[in-house]
């Protein structure tokens, strides 16, 4: 019998990441994204928006939240400019951090 793996509800991410061991901006930036979640297709404007933060303080929260693992970003190029971005969420690992069972 196969396992299926367990669907996450935004709800469910968001609250987690009160639970993580981040800095406040790092937990707004995170919470905006799970907002989106599973449809992570936000801008950096839309984010930073959200957080209530600089573009430029957004882009370093994404960098430190993919080194940390809780997110993968994906950058998307058409020709020399850069045209949009998407951000995959690891709901089990967000989840497992915050002491939560996934």
């Amino acid at each position: 019998m196969a396992v299926t793996p367990k669907k996450h509800h935004s709800r469910d991410l968001v609250s987690a990441v009160l639970f993580l061991k981040l800095s406040a901006s790092e937990k707004l930036v995170l919470m905006a994204l799970c907002w989106h979640y599973p449809n992570p297709y936000p801008s950096v404007r839309r984010i930073a928006a959200m957080a209530s933060q600089s573009e430029r303080w957004v882009r370093r929260c994404l960098r430190s939240l993919q080194k940390k693992g809780l997110i993968e970003v994906h950058y998307r190029r058409d020709g020399q400019a850069q045209d949009t971005s998407f951000y995959t969420i690891n709901p089990d690992r967000t989840l497992m951090q915050a002491g939560k069972r996934a």
